[in-house]
């Protein structure tokens, strides 16, 4: 099969060479467009006609919510991955309104792009092979491309649990010690500590360390924020 047909639209250089390099590590994708202003991408994207978009919403002359419905009224047979700083809740649901498969807040790890981009290709080699579908098949296909699947989660972790952690850090938006996320959810401290681990790899939550004069350095955890800084773009 093909490869996934890439265009960029990112108003920031050294970002858009971030991303090129991320897509690049992803087999099944080649990058064949890359743009700076909305403007810019609608002529790349009508002249390229892509597979998948990754676009800003920041940019000037056009910003990206623009280019997005620009796009759909185009009808362009596209597909689209938002990466942007903006944290607004209207952006979001815009964007949605506008069918993108998924929404990606900068910072972020290359990671989280990587399970973006492979859970994507999934869908997109799966209906591609099908003749016909059947519920069982959009049933598998109706959550968003990043939610994990408890077959995607590590040896021994539980999807029903894995919610459960992480919207108590979503929802309360502190740091947590494992014994405190242990009592509120019903677990053990070490059962919630390794989901708490998975969730800082995963690029999901922060961790923070506190030295005390006594003891052991405690350890705690919180929801990953856009303003966070680290080992991410």
């Amino acid at each position: 099969m093909s490869a996934i047909r890439v265009v960029i639209v990112e108003d920031d250089p050294m970002v858009i060479e971030i991303n090129r390099s991320f897509v690049q590590e992803v087999p099944g994708f080649e990058i064949v467009g890359e743009a700076k202003t909305g403007k810019q991408g609608l002529k790349i994207v009508n002249n390229l006609n892509p597979d998948l978009i990754l676009v800003d919403i920041f940019m000037p002359e056009m910003d990206g919510l623009e280019f997005i419905e620009r796009i759909r009224e185009n009808r362009a047979d596209a597909d689209i991955i938002v990466i942007s700083a903006s944290d607004q809740p209207d952006h979001l649901q815009k964007c949605m309104r506008y069918g993108i498969i998924d929404y990606l807040i900068k910072p972020f790890k290359k990671e989280r792009l990587a399970h973006a981009l492979k859970s994507y290709l999934k869908i997109k080699r799966n209906l591609e092979e099908q003749d016909k579908i059947s519920q069982e098949i959009i049933d598998s296909f109706v959550s968003p491309v990043s939610a994990p699947s408890q077959n995607s989660l590590p040896k021994g972790l539980n999807l029903i649990t894995f919610d459960k952690i992480k919207t108590l850090l979503k929802t309360n938006q502190r740091y947590y010690t494992a014994d405190e996320v242990a009592a509120e959810i019903g677990v053990s401290r070490v059962t919630a500590r390794r989901y708490l681990e998975y969730l800082s790899e995963t690029g999901e939550a922060v961790i923070n360390i506190e030295y005390g004069s006594v003891g052991r350095p405690l350890k705690k955890y919180r929801a990953k924020f856009a303003s966070d800084s680290g080992s991410s773009i």
